[in-house]
């Protein structure tokens, strides 16, 4: 989705935010630098202080940041922290390859633990669109409510069109919408995995585009079934899962099912995108199995 969030970008009047670059995504970024022109600002390989310079420069504009997951997540946390998220600026963090998307560049661009570390951060909203329906939402609500974001953008995106329902003014995206089991799925690659199931008809699957208590709060009142599975692409410590736990109405009558990145295993093995997930547990094969195992338990 890395071209998509820059064509979405071109939707918005030029004169009404900035755009900061540390040195990446140049030819991504060739059309916006030109539809931006002096609010189009390349900072040179300078994560931190380019997180620094947004929250300054937020005082005038909403800002976008856009870099590489690692380089921005790691690199800058203490600014993300004390610059953005404690003073609560308007600055938008658009972060590319969370997680292993860029396995094959080596464990310098791998960041899995990103959305575990920042949701530490009650201030900072975090969005993890996993198709272009969900990433326009995501766009469209920093705009219309500017404030400290980290949007997680993976390589590639779900091509299966979402059906679109409301639910508190919060748009819910169902990928299916069966009844045997419900699905929430927080990562492109595990929701195309979960689509790509034999019986994915069977199941009540959603797409998880943040991690706002008002937005999940929404999403439970949707589900359907007493068996919910909880897939995320995050660290050991669980993102999504730990977030839902802290909602009032998530457990009471449910069997929950998290599956995520592997407890007690490196978080850095080395290999390609597809070697890291199966190392995980997360490639497609394993999740199916997962899948079966508790279609099986439900029928039964």
């Amino acid at each position: 989705m890395r071209k998509q969030w820059s064509q979405e970008l071109l939707k918005y009047a030029p004169d009404s935010y900035y755009l900061i670059t540390p040195d990446i995504g140049q030819f991504v970024l060739h059309e916006l630098q030109t539809h931006l022109k002096k609010n189009y600002i390349n900072m040179g390989v300078t994560e931190p202080h380019s997180v620094d310079f947004a929250a300054g420069l937020s005082t005038h504009l909403p800002v976008v940041i856009y870099s590489i997951a690692g380089f921005l997540a790691l690199r800058s946390l203490e600014q993300i922290k004390i610059s953005l998220t404690y003073d609560q600026r308007p600055v938008c963090i658009i972060a590319s390859g969370g997680n292993y998307y860029y396995g094959h560049q080596g464990i310098t661009h791998y960041c899995p633990e990103d959305l575990s570390l920042l949701s530490n951060y009650p201030n900072l909203k975090l969005r993890c669109p996993n198709s272009f329906a969900e990433l326009r939402y995501c766009l469209s609500d920093f705009f219309e409510k500017p404030g400290p974001t980290y949007l997680r953008l993976d390589t590639e995106e779900c091509t299966h069109a979402p059906i679109i329902t409301t639910n508190e003014s919060s748009p819910i995206f169902e990928y299916q919408q069966g009844n045997k089991i419900s699905v929430l799925c927080l990562g492109t690659s595990l929701l195309n995995s979960v689509l790509a199931h034999p019986r994915s008809n069977e199941m009540q699957i959603i797409g998880i585009p943040s991690l706002d208590s008002v937005y999940l709060e929404a999403v439970i009142k949707k589900i359907h079934s007493a068996q919910v599975v909880v897939l995320e692409e995050t660290g050991a410590i669980p993102a999504l899962y730990n977030r839902l736990l802290l909602q009032d109405h998530f457990l009471p009558n449910r069997k929950t099912y998290p599956l995520f990145f592997k407890k007690n295993t490196d978080l850095y093995p080395v290999g390609s995108k597809e070697d890291c997930f199966e190392y995980q547990g997360l490639s497609p094969w394993q999740i199916h199995r997962f899948l079966d195992k508790i279609l099986n338990e439900y029928e039964t």
